[in-house]
């Protein structure tokens, strides 16, 4: 139960129900999160499915100033992703941040080697390193999904980049471990073997931002982004 103020503007009704929008839910689950992971979480689940946008969400938490658990909102705010793929992926990344410090990560960004070809999309990617990181969760252990995900990372590799697997369970001990020998092997790479690009071809759709995948036609949409529906 809540008794904070809500504007009528702030209330939609879904299937005859009356709840509040997304923004306004996003932003006290932001708030109100038992944890700053479960506040970064929360904001990126909303923004991969296009519900909200960074900047949205800052207009918001800036709305918000004196309120409960904002400042905990404005500390997920500054680490949200607006293309993260699942809540594993964010728990990871910012296990990965609080291990390496103020180190840029990608979410899912797209891999093109220096012929405009399409490698692959990472899970996360720190392209100053060259290290891209894998999560594997438990639908990644049937037969085809495995084969699927060796060959795709056996051609990360090829073309210069450090890869790192990293699977449930693991403790932050495990993971700082697995991390730091990616970045001792990476560092050990001589720049002449990077052969990968971030740069899209000209014939590429970006999708990696929420003003990007809004501004898709239906068709492109669900030929683009069919594991997410169209937000309501």
């Amino acid at each position: 139960m809540s008794e904070e103020r809500v504007g009528a503007h702030q209330l939609v009704e879904v299937r005859g129900l009356r709840v509040t929008d997304a923004l306004r839910s996003t932003v006290y689950e932001m708030r109100h999160s038992p944890s700053l992971a479960g506040a970064v979480e929360a904001a990126d689940m909303a923004a991969t499915s296009d519900l909200v946008s960074r900047d949205e969400l800052a207009v918001a938490v800036a709305a918000h100033r004196a309120w409960t658990g904002v400042e905990q909102a404005r500390r997920a705010l500054a680490l949200m992703a607006e293309n993260s793929w699942s809540p594993a992926e964010s728990r990871l990344r910012l296990r990965w941040l609080q291990w390496s410090g103020e180190r840029a990560l990608l979410c899912n960004q797209p891999v093109f080697d220096l012929q405009g070809r399409h490698v692959g999309t990472s899970d996360l990617l720190d392209a100053r390193a060259g290290v891209l990181g894998e999560y594997d969760g438990d639908d990644h252990w049937n037969r085809e999904r495995r084969r699927g995900d060796l060959s795709r990372l056996e051609r990360f590799q090829d073309l210069g980049l450090e890869v790192v697997t990293f699977v449930a369970g693991e403790s932050d001990r495990d993971v700082a471990d697995r991390l730091r020998g990616a970045y001792g092997r990476a560092a050990l790479r001589p720049a002449a073997d990077r052969a990968w690009t971030l740069r899209a071809p000209t014939w590429w759709q970006p999708t990696t931002t929420v003003a990007l995948r809004r501004s898709l036609e239906p068709a492109q949409r669900r030929r683009l982004l069919g594991r997410q529906q169209p937000a309501a």
